[in-house]
């Protein structure tokens, strides 16, 4: 992979867990991602700072002896304007004075939205008079302009970012299928595929709607797991609760209108059975207000 530019993020970070659970669990995976070669050596650190009131993402210690030196990996889903420079560097501190380790600091920029002006890959601090006191350097790594092709080649555990990479929409599905053939494939077992998978979703998610995130995931994870078993599946299961429900009262609302209006008005004409199914629940609401003061299906179904 080639080495990575150093650019421009932040933010609310809703996919945290997912994410560094992918990062934590095999860092060999994101060597190539790190520009590291490929037998480093690379070992997880503990990530809470809590004596000092921080929690960095992940932090590693690369090497071994008197090479060795610290990987503190920073991943960013949102925006939070020039927060994180600061941030990166009250990590960078702070890890070195618990770890004894000097620190390279990277920031994982999963979407657009997490990119910002004020993150140009270093941080400088001056005195009011201009004198430079601090230089601090830090990596960014843009994960939506790597391209997706290349994200599926790499470790496993970094294959669920491809739908972030560079891609046109139109592939998003050749995308999740390459996912899953790698999934089915490498996979150590079911933990392993629900991680997988669970992580996919979320980042999807990130970047496109939900919706389409769970049109294209749904039956690649069918496909593998019991869907009981998925880890989102309690939300899809109170989605599609609640869309019964709105589905049924809508139903209610339509079956009103006709029974109402075949006493008003006569038996409903194929036209108006075909506006009533296409209405939502607001305009059927609309049609059973003006069933008293309409004379006709016509007047009734009117815009």
């Amino acid at each position: 992979m080639a080495k990575r530019t150093v650019g421009k993020t932040r933010g609310t970070k809703p996919f945290d867990v997912s994410v560094k659970n992918l990062i934590g669990n095999n860092p060999q995976d994101w060597l190539t991602l790190f520009d590291l070669p490929q037998n480093t050596l690379i070992t997880a650190l503990d990530s809470d700072l809590a004596s000092m009131s921080f929690a960095a993402d992940r932090l590693y210690k690369v090497g071994d002896g008197d090479t060795a030196y610290g990987l503190h990996a920073e991943l960013e889903s949102g925006h939070t304007e020039s927060e994180l420079p600061r941030r990166l560097l009250q990590y960078n501190i702070f890890a070195e004075a618990k770890h004894k380790l000097l620190f390279r600091s990277v920031a994982v920029l999963l979407t657009k939205g997490a990119n910002s002006p004020a993150i140009t890959g270093r941080l400088e601090r001056r005195l009011p008079n201009g004198m430079l006191v601090h230089a601090f350097r830090y990596d960014v790594i843009k994960i939506y302009e790597i391209p997706a092709e290349e994200l599926l080649t790499t470790g496993l555990s970094v294959v669920p970012l491809a739908p972030l990479g560079t891609l046109p929409e139109s592939d998003l599905e050749r995308v999740v299928e390459r996912m899953g053939s790698r999934f089915r494939a490498e996979a150590t077992g079911k933990e392993d595929l629900r991680r997988l998978w669970t992580a996919s979703w979320l980042l999807m998610s990130a970047r496109y709607s939900p919706q389409i995130a769970e049109s294209l995931l749904k039956g690649a994870v069918e496909s593998m797991l019991k869907l009981e078993d998925f880890p989102l599946y309690d939300y899809l299961k109170e989605k599609g609760l609640a869309e019964g429900r709105a589905e049924g009262r809508e139903n209610g609302l339509r079956d009103t209108v006709i029974r109402v209006g075949e006493k008003r008005y006569g038996a409903a004409l194929e036209s108006a059975r075909e506006t009533l199914a296409a209405s939502d629940f607001e305009t059927l609401q609309g049609y059973i207000e003006r069933l008293s003061e309409a004379e006709t299906w016509d007047e009734l179904l009117a815009p």
